[in-house]
């Protein structure tokens, strides 16, 4: 594969990608370990010159995509974000199940009588009373589709939890990409520049001699200079895509960068894979969930006009103290009455406020199930364009490598017959200049060609290296 670098409309898509890439927690002082079936680290890309991008250090362990996406899923907040919407779920799963559970309640008091209505030489009466009361629902026909619904609204939290840390994976994995390939420009542009240098003095040297023109020195010059700020844009462009990498994954990446693995494609066949993103995509899983949740408490509140049943139990006692107490009465003080009995509660009206919260919750079934359908459109076409955009991308990356090795022959054919006085300054500065576009434009297509492979894995369900989600996702804590 021929050494290449990035065009520079990457210097604006790397500092774009910076400002976009979500927030993460603090940077730890050392790599997370990975889990024991990491694989291996790739390929290890060399760190580019400290003098051009600072704070580089040679000697940092190597950082390879799959302690990337680990770390990531350690130190992103969208990682605390998908946990706490589970725990918020949770929570409304405990609190529907609640219906179904028995209430116990406490009750108790004390009261006295005044001096000046006790009888004469009679102390005043003091109670101390206390009631325990125990009730259970034993037919509550509104709580079960209650708690139906809030267990498919758990699951489908979790569904999109998931989804969310997927999508931090592929923002992790695309990150990555553009690191190794602004760094390559980065290289590319750095053997530019030296070959540049060296034609200045090639130049400078045989105006001098009488050779050639001084405008053959002036042109030549300018190619340097020109190769000096394309430089200078490329260590900004590797310095942005470090950071953005950095945010994502709650780590400083200072260190070497491991070459990325090719990226599987997971098919070519459009009806194949649309069967296999609606079986794996879990935001559309989601969907459907929520649509069923909707629908049930729709049904939970119609049947909140079914007569209540329950079954209560209580036990009350008192005690009366002082010479003027009264023990006759309904409750006798010292003898404690238990008391069991079934009570039955039937909403006739409400008002109409059981059947309007009904209908909302009809509305946004409906809502939610156009939502589903409306990503099932969405998603057959952007698999018809991602399928088309792969191909793009494969017979352009074919073209572009036979474009750098016609560039490289023509820049060495022109610098040797610039050795031997065939070739000015000005055809040599233009055989280098054709080099580095070429080049530059390869590693553009092979950015691109990485970045449509993993859409169209985005696109079915999949994870960028794996068919599963990676260990250690929020569902699976």
């Amino acid at each position: 594969m021929p050494d290449s670098g990035l065009s520079h409309t990457g210097t604006m898509f790397v500092l774009a990608l910076a400002l976009a890439l979500p927030a993460s927690r603090s940077h730890g002082a050392e790599l997370p370990p990975l889990p024991p079936d990491a694989p291996p680290p790739q390929v290890v890309q060399p760190v580019p010159d400290a003098s051009l991008v600072p704070g580089l250090d040679p000697q940092a362990p190597p950082l390879d995509i799959a302690t990337a996406l680990h770390a990531a899923s350690v130190n992103n907040m969208q990682t605390e974000i998908a946990e706490a919407n589970i725990e918020s779920s949770l929570a409304m799963e405990r609190q529907a199940y609640s219906l179904l559970y028995p209430t116990l309640t406490a009750s108790g008091g004390y009261s006295t009588v005044s001096s000046s209505d006790s009888p004469f030489g009679a102390s005043p009466a003091q109670t101390t009373n206390g009631t325990v009361q125990v009730s259970l629902n034993i037919f509550n026909a509104a709580a079960f589709p209650g708690v139906t619904a809030a267990k498919r609204n758990l699951q489908a939290q979790r569904y999109t939890s998931r989804e969310l840390e997927r999508t931090l994976a592929f923002n992790v994995a695309r990150g990555f990409l553009v690191i190794i390939a602004t760094e390559q420009l980065l290289d590319a542009g750095s053997r530019r520049l030296a070959v540049s240098r060296q034609t200045v003095i090639d130049a400078k040297s045989r105006a001098g001699a009488g050779l050639a023109s001084q405008n053959d020195a002036t042109r030549a010059l300018l190619t340097q200079a020109t190769a000096q700020l394309t430089l200078t844009s490329d260590a900004q462009s590797v310095s942005s895509s470090r950071l953005a990498l950095a945010q994502l994954i709650g780590l400083p990446v200072v260190g070497p960068i491991a070459v990325a693995p090719d990226i599987v494609v997971p098919g070519r066949d459009e009806a194949t894979l649309e069967i296999l993103a609606l079986k794996n995509r879990e935001d559309l899983a989601s969907l459907r969930l929520q649509v069923e949740a909707q629908r049930k408490l729709a049904l939970s509140e119609r049947l909140g006009l079914v007569p209540e049943v329950s079954v209560v139990g209580s036990y009350a006692d008192r005690n009366v103290t002082g010479n003027a107490s009264l023990s006759a009465g309904i409750l006798p003080a010292g003898d404690p009455v238990w008391t069991v009995g079934i009570n039955a509660n039937w909403t006739i009206y409400d008002g109409g406020m059981h059947s309007s919260l009904a209908d909302g919750y009809t509305a946004a079934a409906r809502q939610i199930y156009a939502q589903y359908l409306d990503q099932c459109s969405i998603l057959h076409r952007d698999l018809s364009t991602a399928l088309l955009a792969l191909a793009s991308a494969e017979a352009a990356i074919v073209q572009s490598g036979v474009q750098v090795e016609v560039a490289r022959t023509n820049s060495r054919e022109i610098q040797a017959r610039s050795a031997q006085g065939l070739a000015t300054a000005l055809d040599v500065a233009d055989a280098i200049a054709s080099q580095f576009e070429a080049e530059a434009d390869y590693v553009q297509r092979a950015f691109t060609l990485q970045t449509d492979r993993l859409q169209l894995r985005s696109l079915v369900g999949y994870w960028p290296t794996s068919n599963d989600a990676l260990p250690g996702t929020v569902s699976d804590r």
